[in-house]
């Protein structure tokens, strides 16, 4: 896989997921060097959020990601 085409897949404590992704390879890079544990997301109705990344569970290339879950 293209690293500039990446999406990550987030799933919150509540069971639910989204995917990212835009910016998806500048966050990956800055979890797996440690940099950040952060990351910043504008929700549909315009809200920035920012979420703490806890842990990472699993990678794993997702082969095909449909269209509404992108966003």
């Amino acid at each position: 896989m293209n690293r500039d085409e990446l999406k990550i897949q987030i799933f919150l404590t509540n069971g639910k997921s989204f995917y990212v992704d835009s910016g998806a390879r500048k966050v990956m890079d800055e979890i797996l060097n440690g940099k950040g544990q952060f990351i910043e997301m504008q929700c549909t109705d315009g809200c920035h959020h920012y979420m703490n990344i806890d842990r990472i569970i699993d990678v794993k290339e997702v082969k095909e990601v449909p269209y509404d879950r992108m966003r």
